[in-house]
């Protein structure tokens, strides 16, 4: 799977628990990741793209009446 090349990284210092950090390093030495970074980095585009998608829906106009 080709790398995505990104622009000019800026670096963030990140503190988190243990067993987060643990469940990070599981997920790199099963081969899911090559990096610390890339995980961080993906889970930061899950949860961007999780609150665009909630911004959109609740900016949209309700399609049934009564809908929240």
């Amino acid at each position: 799977m080709p790398k995505k090349k990104y622009g000019s990284m800026a670096t963030v210092c990140v503190h988190m628990p243990r067993e987060l950090l643990e469940a990070v390093d599981e997920m790199i030495d099963a081969g899911l990741f090559p990096s610390r970074s890339e995980v961080v980095r993906a889970a930061v585009r899950e949860l961007a793209a999780r609150y665009i998608c909630r911004k959109k829906e609740e900016d949209m106009p309700p399609l049934l009446p009564g809908r929240l």
